[in-house]
């Protein structure tokens, strides 16, 4: 059974950094994108928000009242 620095039982602690990155193996081999695609959709976002003011300035809505006046 594996022991921690601690001579606990549990998983073994991480191995210093120089022997982390060689022993990194094919599955984490290429950096996550991830957050390319969330800053893709926040500009698109805006995009579409910029559109829509800009439609909507073009086209003024009248004004409807609340209370009926008799």
């Amino acid at each position: 059974m594996p022991t921690n620095d601690f001579g606990a039982p549990g998983a073994p602690a991480a191995p210093p950094a120089g022997e982390a990155e060689q022993d990194s193996g094919p599955v984490s081999g290429r950096k996550s994108r991830l957050w390319l695609w969330f800053v893709a959709a926040f500009v698109v976002q805006i995009g579409v928000w910029a559109v829509w003011f800009v439609i909507a300035s073009r086209h003024p809505v009248q004004e409807v009242p609340l209370v009926h006046t008799r």
